[in-house]
């Protein structure tokens, strides 16, 4: 995932899909809302890459409190140079 520089922010599964979570909990916060909002995640991972540690950096950023989203987990040929996961979602504000 860039960081605000554009460049990959991490060279693992987990930092890049925890950037990735920073990065969509600072937008929504810029709306007044969290990750709460968010109804169904869409992500993903390069193929021949585990997504285990992209479980663990969600798990650490998800209140277990909130009602669980739809997740879909794609593995994909390949992303751009460098990226390992790609994490998009669909919140309700």
């Amino acid at each position: 995932m860039p960081g605000r520089d554009g460049k990959v922010v991490g060279a693992t599964v987990g930092e890049q899909a925890g950037q990735a979570f920073r990065n969509l909990a600072t937008i929504l916060a810029s709306e007044g809302a969290s990750l709460a909002n968010i109804v169904h995640w869409r992500i993903a991972v390069a193929d021949g890459h585990s997504f285990d540690e992209g479980v663990a950096a969600f798990q650490q950023v998800w209140n277990r409190a909130d009602p669980p989203p739809a997740i879909t987990v794609h593995v994909v040929a390949g992303l751009g140079p460098g990226f390992l996961v790609e994490i998009d979602a669909v919140a309700v504000v």
